[in-house]
């Protein structure tokens, strides 16, 4: 009994069975790797339709890339390149969807709606992994960013054919708002030490001979007595 729940809880949830000469076709362009050239001849045939104006890879805006550690560049490029052949896997995907809509009233109104909303439901799940991916690339160059400004890798600032939106200054001016009005409201007291800190700051104890502490001041001393003024 706990060996079949045990089978149960392991067993994947599978669709019907497609032709066999086709599931092996699939699984070896899983598994294998094609060759560039190949690849490039592959995406080639394909070209993006005029009115989609999403499908392209997402740049990173140039005020970004220039600060971006070399590193960073080099991993942003190889990551673009996985995102160029996920959009370029779109494409036929797009013109295929278009050619289904288009069928003739001949084919039953069901068979149709069911064909296309198949064809739809694999544009949904590659464009999301679009998305995905443009978050991860986000992610990646947080670190390089100034911390004042890593607000914008989070998911509320869009994403358009450039990585950190549009209006890139607008979006930067709006965080350097935001930042001086929470800094107002959180009150000095989170800001400034107490007074009796800021003396154990620059003061330090030694003992005299009769073991009584005496105030030391940690300034530099010129000669004659006086503090060092800090330049």
């Amino acid at each position: 009994m706990l060996a079949r729940v045990d089978d149960e809880l392991n067993e994947e949830n599978c669709g019907p069975e497609v032709a066999e000469n086709l599931a092996k076709v699939v699984d070896k362009l899983l598994r294998t790797r094609l060759a560039d050239e190949k690849l490039k001849e592959k995406q080639n045939l394909y070209s993006r339709p005029k009115n989609c104006e999403a499908m392209v890879p997402t740049r990173v805006n140039s005020e970004i890339w220039q600060q971006l550690q070399p590193h960073t560049r080099s991993q942003d490029i190889r990551m673009q390149k996985v995102q160029n052949s996920l959009l370029k896997g779109l494409m036929p995907l797009t013109q295929l969807t278009n050619t289904l809509l288009q069928l003739p009233d001949s084919v039953p109104a069901e068979s149709r709606e069911s064909i296309v909303k198949q064809a739809l439901d694999a544009l949904t799940l590659i464009a999301q992994a679009n998305g995905e991916l443009n978050q991860r690339r986000r992610e990646m160059i947080k670190p390089d960013l100034n911390q004042q400004f890593q607000q914008l890798c989070n998911d509320q600032v869009p994403i358009t054919s450039w990585l950190f939106g549009d209006e890139l200054a607008k979006t930067c001016q709006d965080i350097t708002n935001t930042n001086r009005v929470s800094q107002k409201v959180s009150g000095p007291g989170l800001h400034r030490p107490h007074r009796q800190q800021k003396y154990r700051q620059h003061y330090r104890y030694s003992k005299n001979e009769q073991g009584k502490p005496r105030p030391q001041s940690n300034f530099p001393r010129k000669q004659g007595g006086n503090r060092k003024v800090q330049q």
